[in-house]
Parts: structure tokens; sequence; C-alpha cells
């Protein structure tokens, strides 16, 4: 039976010397990987030029890019293969995301069927509490 596909979020640097046509023509071709190896793009966020913690290559700023996407093990592959390849790609890193832990993370109504999920353990702890304190 084939793997379901997982949510997953790539972390990868541009390098600064990159125009700006330069820039959209890279995540369209790393957004294009994806979608040729089976896997399906949610986003890319830009998370702006930064100064990296420390110099990699003879780089000391980078152009920070946040890929979702929906895939398998072999689309991760098929990406990080093409990352490491890929010279105005400076570093890369793909992990499982967590939906919670993503700013708005789901739709109104996901984030209202959790939020009711959460509280239903609370609520049956208030009961329980005054039942407990009058024995």
């Amino acid at each position: 039976m084939p793997e379901p596909p997982t949510l997953y979020e790539t972390m990868y640097i541009l390098d600064t010397e990159l125009d700006d046509a330069q820039v959209a023509e890279q995540i369209g071709q790393i957004e294009r990987v994806v979608a040729e190896a089976g896997g399906e793009v949610v986003a890319t966020r830009d998370f702006r030029t930064r100064r990296l913690a420390y110099e990699i290559d003879g780089h000391t700023h980078g152009m920070y890019k946040l890929l979702y996407f929906h895939g398998t093990a072999e689309v991760v592959e098929a990406l990080n293969t093409d990352l490491k390849t890929r010279m105005s790609v400076i570093r890369s890193r793909t992990f499982a995301a967590n939906p919670e832990a993503i700013v708005g993370g789901g739709s109104e109504e996901e984030r209202a069927e959790r939020g009711a999920h959460d509280t239903q353990p609370q609520a049956k702890m208030a009961e329980a509490v005054p039942e407990e304190a009058e024995q």
C-alpha cells in the first residue's frame, strides 16, 4: 500500500547575488521538482535576506525561503538531491511539518475543531475537582 502524503517544510537559503528575476526562476524550478516527483506544493514563504549565523562557502548573508509541500519520502529525496546540486542554494534542510506550529496553521474550522478538542479534557478536569473536594 502506498505511503500517504505528509506535510513537509524545506528551509533553503539562496545566494544574495541573484536578482529578483533569478530568485523567481529558482523558486519556480524548485517547486517544479516537487510537482514532477509527485508532490503538491502548498506555499513558498519569504523570510527576507538575513545574516547567516556563520560563514558558509564565503557567504555571510542569504535569502531565506520556506517551502511547504505534501509528498512522500521519494519526493523529499528528489527535492534534496536537486537542492544539493543547485549552485544558487547555499544550504537547505527538510523536515516533517507540524501544522499546529505553523502561524495560522489550518483553516478557521480546523483551528476551531482543535480548540474544541483541547478544551474538553480541561472541562472534564474542572468538573472532577469539585466532586473530589466534596468527599
